[in-house]
C-alpha cells in the first residue's frame, strides 16, 4: 500500500521539463523506465509506442539504485516506474522526482485495486495496471503531455491571470483526502474534521438527505452520514459544497443551479464509465467540469473549448486535484482532443456533463470509440436520474 502523501495546492504544470534542462529543438524526448523485466524488449516497446527513437528515447533499468541516480544526475521528460514488489520503492522515487524536477511526466504501474489507484494519484500523473501494455503507457504519456502543455499555453496564463484571486482549495476535503490515506483513520475523526466548518457541515447533512444519496430515514448527524454514506460519499459531498459554496462578485451562473447539475452529472459519470477501478475519477471530474463558470466572467474563446473550461481546468490543478480530473475537466466539450484511444474517464464525463446539461453530445466522437449505441440508454438514464432531482 503506498504511504500518505500531502494534498497541497500546486503551480500550473510546465509541458516538460524547465526551461533551463530542455533538450534542443528536434531532439528526442527522455524517458526513464524502471522496470523489473531484465530484457530490452519492454523499453523498445514502449518507444515505439511513443511514435520511434526519433521522438522518444526510452532508458531501460530494473535497478531502483540505478533509477535514482540517474534522476538525479540527468533530465528526463517523462518517468515510468513498474511497482511489484517491496525492492522496487516506487512511491519513494515518484515522491522524490516530483520534489526534484516537478516538470516531469509521472506513470505508475502498480496494482489495480480502486483504493491504490486512488493513493497512487497524489505522487503519480496517471496510475495504470501493472504490466500495462507498452500502447497503454504511451498513450498515457502522450496525454499528459497534451494537458501539460495546454495548461502551460501563454494564452491561458493570461486568461487566468486576468480573473484576479482565485478561489481558495476546498481545505476540507483536501484534510478528508489526507486523513483518509491512513489506514486506522475513524468515523468520528472523519466527522470531527467536517464539523470544524459548520456551514459546511449543514451543508452536507443537507445534501445527505436528498434524494440522491438518501437511503432511508434522514440523517441527523455527521457521524450517521459517514456511517451510512461511507467515506466516498461523504469527500464527494464535502467537494460539492466547498466548490460551489457562494463567493462574493459576478459569476456566469447560479451556484445552487450549477450544483445541482453537476450533482447529477457525478451521479451519472461512473454508470456510463462502466470501468469502476476509475469510478472515482470520473464522479470527481464529472463533479467539478463547470467550476469555471464560478469565475468572473471569462473573454470568448477560440471556439474549440469554451474559456471557462481551460480556466477551470488550471484551477482545479492548482487545487492540486490528479490530473485525469483536470484533463477531463479542460476537454470537457472536446473530448477528440484528449488523445484518449478508449472510452475513458474523458468520454464519460462528457457525456454525463451533456446530457445532465441538457447539451448535445459528440456523436461522432461516440461513434469512433464505438460506444454510440449505448447513447440512448445513458439518455434514458439521466432522465430517470434527473426525476430524482
Amino acid at each position: 500500500m503506498l504511504p500518505a502523501s500531502a494534498h497541497e495546492p500546486r503551480r500550473l504544470p510546465s509541458a516538460a521539463t524547465s526551461h533551463d534542462e530542455r533538450a534542443a529543438p528536434g531532439a528526442p524526448r527522455r524517458l526513464l523506465l524502471l522496470h523489473e523485466r531484465p530484457d530490452k524488449v519492454a523499453g523498445a516497446a514502449l518507444a515505439a509506442a511513443l511514435g520511434g527513437q526519433a521522438a522518444w528515447q526510452v532508458v531501460a533499468t530494473t535497478d531502483p539504485v540505478e533509477g535514482r541516480r540517474l534522476l538525479r544526475s540527468q533530465a528526463f521528460d517523462a518517468l515510468v516506474v513498474e511497482s511489484l514488489d517491496a525492492r522496487c520503492p516506487a512511491a519513494e522515487v515518484m515522491r522524490e522526482t516530483a520534489a526534484l524536477r516537478p516538470g516531469t511526466i509521472r506513470v505508475l504501474l502498480c496494482g489495480a485495486e480502486p483504493e491504490t489507484a486512488v493513493r497512487a494519484l497524489a505522487i503519480a500523473h496517471r496510475v495504470l495496471p501493472a504490466h500495462g501494455h507498452p500502447a497503454q503507457v504511451g498513450e498515457a504519456v502522450l496525454r499528459i503531455e497534451r494537458l501539460h502543455q495546454l495548461l502551460a499555453s501563454p494564452r491561458l496564463a493570461a486568461l487566468v491571470g486576468g480573473v484576479g484571486q482565485l478561489p481558495p482549495a476546498p481545505s476540507v476535503y483536501l484534510r478528508l483526502t489526507q486523513a483518509l490515506q491512513q489506514d486506522d483513520v475513524g468515523v468520528l475523526e472523519l466527522a470531527a474534521i467536517v464539523a470544524t466548518d459548520p456551514a459546511l457541515a449543514a451543508s452536507v447533512l443537507r445534501l445527505s438527505n436528498t434524494a440522491f444519496f438518501s437511503t432511508g430515514r434522514p440523517l441527523a448527524s455527521l457521524d450517521q452520514a459517514v456511517q451510512r454514506l461511507g467515506t466516498r460519499t461523504l469527500r464527494h459531498l464535502v467537494l460539492a459544497c466547498e466548490a460551489f459554496a457562494r463567493r462574493p462578485g459576478p459569476t456566469a451562473v447560479d451556484p445552487d443551479a450549477l450544483q445541482r447539475r453537476a450533482l447529477l452529472a457525478s451521479v451519472l459519470a461512473p454508470l456510463v464509465l462502466d470501468q469502476w477501478a476509475d469510478a472515482e475519477l470520473a464522479r470527481t471530474a464529472a463533479l467539478l467540469c463547470d467550476v469555471g463558470l464560478l469565475l468572473p466572467p471569462l473573454p470568448r474563446g477560440d471556439g474549440t473549448r469554451p474559456p471557462h473550461c481551460e480556466a477551470g481546468a488550471a484551477l482545479l490543478a492548482q487545487w492540486g486535484l490528479p490530473e485525469a480530473v483536470v484533463e477531463a475537466v479542460a476537454f470537457r466539450h472536446d473530448p477528440g482532443s484528449a488523445g484518449e484511444a478508449r472510452f475513458g474517464v474523458v468520454g464519460a464525463v462528457h457525456v454525463a456533463a451533456a446530457l445532465a446539461a441538457g447539451e448535445p453530445v459528440d456523436e461522432d466522437y461516440l461513434r469512433r470509440l464505438g460506444q454510440h449505441g449505448r447513447l440512448r440508454d445513458w439518455r434514458k438514464l439521466a432522465g430517470e436520474l434527473s426525476a430524482m432531482a
